[in-house]
Order: C-alpha cells, then structure tokens, then sequence
C-alpha cells in the first residue's frame, strides 16, 4: 500500500499502458456459436462431424421463402429470377443456388430424355404460366421443395462452400491432386470459416433487403441465419444488461460511500478488466460466445465486491483522521489478503471449467479466470 501510494503515477501509467496494449487485440475478436464451436477439435463427435460434411457436403443451407400474392406470375416470376441471379453474383461463398428458375427439369419427349433447367424456356402468355404451373404441381420432387401444396410459397436454397478459401492463390490450379501427386503432408482443407459465413449471411441480407416488398414478403431460414441473429441478439443485449448493471453498481456504490472516489474507481477497474479479458481472448484466439456471455457478469460482480472491501476500510480510517497513504495501507493490511483469497478461490474454481468437454465452456475456464485476477490487480 505504501508503494503503490508512494508511486502512483508509475503504477497508473503501467496498469492502464498494459491494459491498453491488450485492448488493441480486441477488433480482432470473432464471435462464434456455430455447431462445431461447441466441440473441441479432437471430439470423436466433432471428427465425425468433419467427416460428414466432407463425404456429404454442406449442412448448413439457407432457406429463402417468398410469399407472393400469385407464384405463376410473370411479374414475379421477373423479379425471383432477378433475386436468383443477383445472390450467385453478390453474395460471397455461394456454392449453389436453386429455386424455380433453375431447379432441374427431367422429362420425356418421344423417344428423348430431356434434362434442362425449369424456366430455360421462359413462359410468354397466360397459357404458359398454365402449362408451368400444372407441371410443378404435378411433379412430387418439386411440391414442398421449390413451392408449397398450394402455390403461395416459393424458395430459394442456397448452399455455401464446404471449405474455407482462406489462403488459396491466384497461381492455385484447380485440378491439383487429380495426378495423384499428393503430398504426404499436406494439410487437410479448413471448413468455411464462422467470419466467412458472417460475410455470406450479411451480403445475402443486404440483397434480400433490396428486393423485399408488401408484395414480394421474404422469409430467411437455416442454421447460420439463426445463429448469426442469435448471436446479434446476444451481444447487443449483453451490451444494455452490462451498461445497466454498471449504472446500477455505481448508483448503489454511491448510495454506501456518498463520495465520487467510491463510485469511479471501482467501475473503472472492472470495465478495464473486462475490456482486457476479452482483449486477452483475441491475442490467443478464443472467440465470443452464448457460453462466454457470462464472462462480464463474473467480472462485475467480483470486482465490485472486492472493491467494497477495500473502500469501506479506506474510508473508515480516513474517518478516523488517518491521511491517504496511511488510510490506504492499513485498508490493504486488514482485507487486502481476504479479498486476494476470494479472487483466488474464485479464480481456481472457474479454472475447472477446463476440463469441461464442452469447447465453449472449456474456453471459459480460461478467460473468467484471468478477468477475476485483473480485477484484483
């Protein structure tokens, strides 16, 4: 206490210098809630899962519903074939796209099978859109995929990447490894990515948007839809019930200490501890989660908690006529130890969180822990 007093503007200046050097990590954090994100890479469930989507494809697809007031019209169907074309140009890491343009259509003519796309010959009268309409509600692999039983829904599926695109070339040939030289040990391709995936659903948000009306209503559906709107939802009520709380722990804190010092120093250390926990997260690339979201709670609460302690002791031997220095390393001499203690304790339990089979609350045990301690420090 006598030191920290003695050298405060050196002490100061080097907490918040190392905090803000931390916090420059933090426009580098990622938030990921994706399906694999719960496992841990070595996971028997999540090597299963990898060799799924490797053998089979893309699971997560996106659903497009649009409900018209008429699916057999050429005004609309202008405007679905317009929207199709403009999700294949725009939107990145698109593999496919299908809807009633282009959904395959098989038949036979005469002694000849026919495969071509639905609308390669694009209807011109009310009699086409007859014959169209009559042939899709006549086909079972059409009913329920690319329109509804009843003609009031129409979709478009759109399939992302299976693997990521970080890192590949200009210079990279697109048949390489079809020779068979293969290298022993090469590495195996990186899945589409959580921040690709945020890219795709954000263009595709914004195209939609563009095309959306009274008359032409659009639905988005599909795991990465959700769990992008999840995790919008999360942070930016994460971000009010965290202000909120803040207010809240100052009112009361200034209700107990009737003094401004009691209100800004300890709010002060637990924002610069939580913005540092999660400045710490994206040095070591450990993305923001549904489980992490407790990790500012936590904080608080210890924080504030601690701070209490010492306040209230500071201010009693300033009440009793002590000066500063004194007042301060009397306070550390009475609770300092009990609070570390606390810290500790606390710190050590959310550190079991580790072994946690669960990759997201395993992640936790990392980055709670190292928030409680800097609030101590």
């Amino acid at each position: 206490g006598h030191f920290v007093v003695r050298h405060r503007w050196a002490v100061a200046g080097i907490c918040l210098a190392a905090s803000f050097a931390v916090m420059t990590f933090l426009p580098q954090l990622e938030s990921d809630n994706s399906t694999e994100s719960f496992l841990k890479p070595g996971d028997p469930a999540r090597r299963v899962y990898d060799a799924f989507r490797d053998q089979f494809g893309q699971d997560e697809e996106i659903l497009i519903a649009i409900e018209p007031p008429e699916v057999f019209d050429l005004g609309f169907l202008a405007k679905l074939r317009d929207l199709h074309r403009d999700v294949e140009n725009e939107v990145p890491y698109v593999e496919e796209v299908t809807s009633l343009w282009n959904v395959r259509n098989t038949r036979g003519e005469g002694d000849r099978l026919v495969v071509e796309d639905l609308l390669e010959d694009w209807p011109e009268s009310e009699r086409d859109l007859e014959i169209l309409r009559a042939r899709v509600l006549a086909t079972p692999a059409y009913r329920n995929t690319v329109v509804d039983a009843d003609a009031t829904v129409t979709t478009l599926l759109v399939e992302p990447f299976i693997y990521s695109t970080r890192g590949d070339g200009d210079g990279d040939d697109a048949l390489s490894g079809f020779d068979g030289d293969v290298a022993e040990d090469a590495a195996a391709p990186e899945f589409l990515t959580e921040g690709e995936t945020i890219e795709l659903i954000a263009a595709l948000r914004e195209v939609v948007a563009r095309y959306e009306a009274p008359d032409f209503p659009v639905h988005m559906a599909g795991g990465s839809v959700i769990d992008r709107a999840l995790s919008d939802t999360l942070m930016r009520d994460s971000t009010i019930f965290l202000a909120a709380g803040i207010a809240m722990m100052a009112v009361l804190l200034f209700a107990l200490f009737r003094r401004s010092s009691g209100v800004l120093l300890p709010v002060l250390a637990v924002v610069l501890a939580i913005a540092v926990s999660y400045g710490a997260m994206a040095a070591v690339g450990i993305p923001a989660s549904i489980s992490g979201q407790v990790l500012p709670v936590l904080v608080l609460v210890v924080g504030i908690s601690g701070a209490i302690h010492i306040l209230a002791m500071v201010y009693h031997w300033l009440g009793e006529g002590a000066d500063k220095e004194t007042a301060i390393a009397r306070a550390l001499g009475h609770s300092g130890l009990a609070v570390l203690m606390a810290t500790l304790t606390t710190a050590g339990g959310l550190v079991s969180f580790v072994v946690a089979p669960m990759a997201q609350i395993s992640n936790l045990g990392i980055a709670a822990p190292v928030g409680v301690l800097l609030t101590f420090v």
